[in-house]
């Protein structure tokens, strides 16, 4: 578990923004070596925020410490052009490291640049690698496609993955409705389980993370095992889990990963700012996204991933960066 009262300052070190891409998201693994392989998705700045459906590769920025800082490297998992479910665009990364193997579940999509088609065909995938530089190897289909006339029915994205203390694999993902086009329904979290990292993972039901009446309650869950308990950093979108703001990342805890409730009488992790190391404030922020979290050998948490917009979305005078906030041991 972790505290609000354990987040500490951003240093300098700790902002991984380029000035010709916008870069959001961000899941860290550690190769043999010991050096820090992050994955995240990035888009040419010219495109424009929102280009994030239509134009997101994923790449890979290094460090010697989990900290920062992180340079970036090269792409590791793009488009690729033909007839394939993620031949447009790749989004959404979450690595994990399982027995010296490496995989990314990520987000793929493909349309005819219609930003609607591109959003509504996105599904999950897997790409597996030896090295966190890859090569990343994928299948031809998704690893988890919708369910029509289900919760899910229109769109499968956002995967998170843990594996439980039974050995087995537990993704939580984002789904959405059917409903009037181009939205759709409701938005949804559920659970999936697979006994290899690989799947196939099985659709179970139930959602979560959800607040009665609310179309779109959650997002950008993060979720990790310890002990003999999940436990879940999710996007409060509209102050329904806590009182604090109207957005703030909130904790949840399961025994099982399907039964969630609130951590304690205030469960709020952050609201949407942070602070530097020089004792500044940035925020409020437009968005805090995409929270993962590094573990040291020990699988306590040290590091805080956020992805961040300052501005609207629509607003392209600033960029996506990602950063990295330390947390003190308790």
């Amino acid at each position: 578990m972790i505290e609000s009262s354990q987040l500490q300052p951003v240093p300098p070190c700790g902002i991984l923004r380029d000035p010709d891409w916008h870069i959001w998201g961000g899941g860290v693994v550690r190769s043999a070596d010991g050096e820090y392989h992050m994955l995240v998705a990035r888009w040419p700045r010219a495109r424009g925020f929102n280009a994030w459906v239509t134009h997101s590769s994923i790449a890979r920025a290094s460090s010697p410490s989990p900290g920062g800082p992180y340079t970036l490297r090269d792409d590791v998992i793009g488009p690729r052009p033909g007839d394939w479910w993620d031949a447009d665009n790749c989004h959404n990364p979450f690595p994990l490291a399982i027995d010296g193997k490496f995989y990314c579940y990520y987000t793929g999509n493909h349309g005819d640049g219609d930003w609607w088609t591109h959003r509504n065909h996105q599904r999950i995938g897997v790409a597996v690698a030896d090295h966190p530089a890859g090569p990343w190897q994928r299948r031809s289909q998704p690893l988890l496609d919708v369910t029509r006339g289900s919760w899910d029915h229109l769109i499968a994205n956002c995967p998170v993955v843990t594996r439980g203390a039974d050995g087995r694999f537990y993704m939580v993902y984002k789904g959405v409705s059917e409903g009037p086009l181009p939205f759709g329904g409701q938005v949804r979290m559920g659970l999936a389980i697979a006994d290899d990292p690989e799947g196939p993972f099985v659709k179970q039901p139930g959602n979560f993370f959800d607040a009665p009446g609310a179309k779109f309650p959650s997002d950008d869950n993060y979720i990790w095992h310890a002990g003999n308990r999940f436990y879940a950093i999710v996007k409060d979108y509209g102050g329904h889990f806590q009182q604090r703001a109207r957005e703030a990342l909130v904790l949840f805890q399961s025994p099982d990963c399907r039964r969630w409730e609130l951590v304690g009488e205030d469960p709020t992790l952050c609201t949407f700012n942070y602070r530097r190391a020089d004792g500044t404030h940035v925020g409020p922020l437009h968005r805090l996204d995409q929270p993962q979290l590094i573990f040291d050998h020990q699988h306590r948490p040290v590091t805080l991933l956020l992805a961040v917009k300052e501005q609207p979305d629509d607003v392209d005078a600033d960029l996506a960066y990602n950063i990295q906030v330390p947390i003190r041991s308790e």
